[in-house]
């Protein structure tokens, strides 16, 4: 301490005195306090230093059970100061009265130390102290003068027994203490005076023995301290008692204190395995190793756990005696009932008891406080209503439940009579339910998280269509919204908030039902055997589940020296072979694979390449002949399904799985080959969805979805290509009502997708002119409908979303087309289109890859071609692909410019031919001519009827007159 007094900077304190300082207040520093100081004690408990605020904070430095600990209470910062005065309470000297202690240490159960005594004194009389982990132990043995016999002083069950025993005679005892075996100092002392015998244990006289007798009681010359020695050394010790294993200090013997530093030297006595002037005990509780509540006890070389009450067991408490989920009861061929659920297994979390309905399915159900209908009147947003959960588990466990399972559900019913769940004028929700995340929520059945939806609204049934929930239709009658909330990462529901009863006969009731779980999913793989000396298990903890429908490797050997386990690529965990185990393993039953004769839990799912010793079982065989197990593996959509691509869908077989291509605009066995084809000039391919209109209902093909009387409120797009043309058609989707979707680029390159669907209304238009489209380069376009939502990207970086204006559906789709519109008569497009698809149709798989009759028509030059490919790379490439550019020409780059040089002969030659060419070019000018007069001259009144069609609306907007004659006749010419 920084206080003096009289010089000195000791002071000893007898327990029932102290020290008082006060503070100047003037001086008070709250940045920093510094404490220091120096102790020594005997006892075990006690206040050091003790220090208050003036706002009731405080800090405490105390011992308790040996052990120092610092208590700190502190609202606000405790400020230090100057001392400036100080009294005294009590008796308190400033000089340390503690005697010298040199404390020594029995390592072993042969250890001891032998004492010289005051041979044929007619007292006997020792006292000491020690502490040990050990229950029992011999502490003092010492023979007796005149009269055979001794004095044993010894631990037995943590208590301390004096035995005097006498030849002839029946022994003497006397037990005093419990518990002694704390690891703390206790002090003994030892009389035995005249005929009386008596013990104290911590300064407690325990008991005293009746009269002994007439006989007197004479010391013998030695003391034997923690054990006897070896009987070769003709020592008089004799006790089959074990050693003691601790430390002792201060030990008197007939009031003389022992100089155990002497004793060191050899200068007196003798001893055998000590340590001297320290104490070697160690706490083998500090920390503390049991879990979940195990009492820790311990003994010099090794601690235990009790593990009663606490429903776990194991060395350390650490394995739950109870099932992680119903489940797994189930398995173990429990019926319904109540049941402790331990969620988390061997983790810290405790157990609580559920209900298991063990139907075909074993449900966990898990009630809480609020089961019961409850009605809700007068509230507004201004004064809600709020109704809490609770459940018989805490957060924690219903969370470990949660994640375990396979499945969860909660049932929420909202009745209402005129009372909403959204304020249709802006949205807002007006009620709304809280899970574990204490976000709120605002759907109401289903199991994905839409907001604002209620089960009617996935169902698309609701009272009144243009709501997604029954109650918001806002009707002055009783209706209801009840849906199973099975999103696990929002349950379960914890609170329920209502702000829409406030108006006149406006009222609303609710209902929670229990949290309902079923399934479990195994994260740990565990090898157990038995090698003679009953059975040892390793296991395998693994960060995520196992039953994830994916192949899992698992290896596990054992040898002589140790078992080991591995599973994929998790670490490997050993175990050493057990000592007294046998080295061969004598197994003569049958081999089972996925269960047992006798156990409930037999595996479900596939094993694959089972090996023993190196030998390949030939499970398909044996499974061919056992009921219950088949051959192959319908799992592998599980493992590979990722490996089918672009939509795709995954199809099991009895050996293996295939990729389904028919929804997908690729092929190929993964479908990963995309097909793309080059447009000529003026050429066009046509996906007719139904022929007219009046056959819609009848459809049977893939396009049925899009025919008759449903209305398209979503589509996705999908397309790349690549040209150099403008302006130019790409894509076009008409509709039986003069609506239409088109994707052109015009002018200058820039990129247009236009809807149109109101007739009466102006299209939308999304333009993307950050770069020119038609630079030769592939390009990619994905765009998504979601009602009036539209969302593009360009090349996976031009991200667009926008709302439709015209609005928000497409009646009757009729056809799509990719390339040139022939009423537009324009060039279109000329170029690669890869990988198109709407929706499910896939347009150019249909028509260069056809499956089956398809309703497809192609116009003009499209052949299969690759959009990536580039030219001149080999002459394969050369072949399938094509030249981006306007001109026709081509130049054969396999011969050099040299060769071109040809004779005159040649050159007259090709003169002729062009003349040739140029008399059958006018011929078949002039026969086109006359037939496109023909055909206008039958069309026209047709074409004037038709003049608001979207197709010659789409002209209109793109401005095509402007590129064409104003007489429709000199136009075809």
């Amino acid at each position: 301490m920084t206080g003096k007094r009289e010089g000195s900077e000791v002071v000893d304190l007898d327990g029932k005195s102290s020290l008082l300082y006060r503070f100047d207040q003037n001086s008070m520093s709250p940045v920093k306090d510094i404490i220091s100081l120096k102790f020594k004690t005997m006892q075990s408990d006690g206040i050091l230093l003790h220090r208050e605020g003036q706002t009731g904070d405080h800090i405490t430095l105390e011992l308790r059970r040996g052990r120092l600990f610092l208590l700190i209470n502190s609202g606000k910062t405790i400020g230090g100061g100057a001392w400036i005065s100080d009294c005294l309470e009590g008796t308190v000297s400033f000089s340390c009265s503690q005697p010298q202690s040199v404390p020594v240490t029995f390592l072993s159960s042969r250890s001891y130390l032998a004492l010289p005594g005051t041979s044929g004194a007619g007292e006997v009389s020792a006292t000491f102290q020690f502490r040990t982990w050990n229950k029992a132990g011999l502490l003092l043995f010492t023979e007796l003068q005149l009269v055979a016999g001794g004095l044993l002083l010894f631990l037995h069950d943590g208590k301390l027994r004096l035995n005097l025993f006498q030849p002839g005679r029946l022994p003497t005892d006397i037990t005093a203490g419990v518990g002694l075996n704390d690891g703390q100092w206790h002090s003994i002392t030892l009389s035995a005076k005249r005929n009386h015998l008596s013990v104290m244990v911590d300064s407690q006289v325990a008991s005293v023995a009746p009269s002994l007798g007439p006989e007197q009681i004479y010391s013998g010359d030695t003391y034997y301290f923690g054990g006897c020695p070896d009987n070769s050394f003709g020592s008089k010790c004799q006790s089959s008692l074990d050693g003691f294993q601790g430390c002792m200090r201060l030990i008197s013997i007939s009031n003389k204190v022992v100089d155990l530093i002497s004793v060191q030297q050899g200068a007196l006595g003798n001893f055998s395995d000590l340590q001297i002037d320290s104490c070697g005990i160690t706490d083998r509780c500090l920390p503390n190793y049991c879990e979940h509540g195990g009492e820790c006890s311990q003994s010099w070389n090794t601690f235990r756990c009790d593990c009663a009450h606490t429903g776990y067991r194991g060395a350390t408490c650490h394995n739950s005696i109870y099932e992680q989920s119903c489940e797994a009861y189930k398995h173990r061929g429990n019926t319904s009932g109540f049941y402790y659920i331990d969620s988390d297994g061997s983790g810290p979390l405790g157990p609580f008891l559920a209900y298991c309905n063990m139907t075909e399915t074993a449900w966990t159900i898990i009630q809480h406080n609020g089961s019961d209908l409850t009605r809700v009147r007068s509230a507004n947003p201004e004064s809600p209503y709020a109704g809490f959960f609770e459940y018989v588990a805490s957060m924690e466990q219903l969370q470990a439940t949660i994640n375990l399972a396979e499945h969860c559900e909660q049932e929420l019913t909202y009745y209402c009579k005129k009372s909403r769940l959204v304020n249709k004028q802006d949205g807002t929700p007006l009620s709304w339910w809280v899970g574990r995340t204490n976000e709120m929520q605002t759907y109401w059945g289903g199991s994905l998280p839409d907001p604002k939806k209620c089960t009617c609204g996935f169902e698309e049934n609701c009272i009144d269509s243009q709501y997604y929930c029954n109650c918001d239709a806002d009707r002055n009658e009783w209706t209801n919204d009840t849906g199973f909330l099975s999103y696990k990462e929002h349950l379960p529901v914890t609170k329920i908030v209502i702000t829409d009863t406030g108006r006149p006969h406006s009222e609303a009731a609710y209902k929670v039902g229990p949290l309902l779980c079923r399934g479990d999913t195994p994260v740990q793989v565990t090898f157990s055997f038995d090698v003679g000396n009953g059975p040892s298990e390793i296991s395998v903890q693994s960060p995520t589940h196992f039953n994830d429908n994916q192949w899992h490797h698992v290896k596990v050997e054992r040898n002589v020296k140790e078992a080991s386990i591995r599973v994929d690529q998790l670490s490997q965990k050993t175990l050493p072979a057990p000592a007294d185990g046998h080295a061969l393993l004598q197994l003569n039953s049958q081999l089972f694979v996925g269960g047992t004769a006798t156990r409930q839990r037999g595996f479900l799912g596939c094993i694959r390449s089972l090996q023993l010793n190196g030998l390949a079982l030939d499970l398909e065989e044996r499974a061919k002949v056992t009921p219950g197990v088949e051959p192959g593996c319908r799992g592998h959509c599980g493992s590979y399904g990722k490996l089918c691509r672009n939509g795709g869908k995954c199809r099991e077989k009895p050996s293996g799985f295939s990729c389904d291509c028919t929804f997908s605009a690729y092929t190929g066995p993964f479908c990963s080959n995309e097909i793309s084809a080059y447009f000529g000039s003026g050429s066009s391919v046509i996906y007719n969805f139904q022929e007219n209109y009046s056959l819609s209902k009848n459809s049977s093909s893939h396009a049925a979805s899009f025919h008759g009387d449903m209305k398209l409120s979503r589509e996705m797009i999908k397309f790349s290509f690549r040209t150099t043309r403008t302006p130019s058609l790409l894509l076009y989707v008409s509709s039986f009502y003069n609506e239409y979707l088109s994707v052109i680029i015009a002018k200058n390159g820039s990129l247009q997708i236009r809807y149109k669907l109101n007739r009466h209304q102006d299209p939308d238009v999304v333009n993307f002119d950050f770069k020119s489209m038609a630079d030769g380069q592939l390009h990619h376009v994905k765009i998504n409908r979601e009602e009036r939502v539209v969302f593009v990207e360009i090349d996976e970086n031009a991200r667009r979303q926008v709302h439709l204006l015209s609005g928000t559906e497409f009646s009757a789709v009729k056809s799509l087309v990719l390339g040139r519109i022939l009423v537009l008569e324009f060039k279109g497009f000329m170029g690669c289109l890869s990988a198109v698809q709407l929706s499910h149709v896939a347009p150019l798989k249909a028509a260069l890859h056809p499956s089956h009759p398809a309703p497809i028509t192609i116009k003009g030059h499209v052949t299969e071609s690759s959009c990536v490919a580039q030219t001149g790379t080999n002459a394969t490439s050369r072949e399938r692909t094509h030249s981006f550019a306007d001109h026709s020409g081509t130049t054969d780059d396999r011969e050099p410019i040299a060769n071109a040089i040809r004779s005159d002969s040649a050159v007259i030659g090709g003169l002729i031919a062009v003349v040739i060419f140029i008399l059958l070019c006018i011929t078949a000018i002039a026969a086109r001519i006359y037939q496109q007069k023909r055909l206008y001259e039958r069309n026209e009144a047709k074409r004037s009827e038709n003049v608001d069609s979207a197709e010659a609306a789409l002209k209109s907007e793109l401005h095509i007159q402007n590129a064409i004659s104003e007489n429709q006749k000199e136009y075809f010419f």
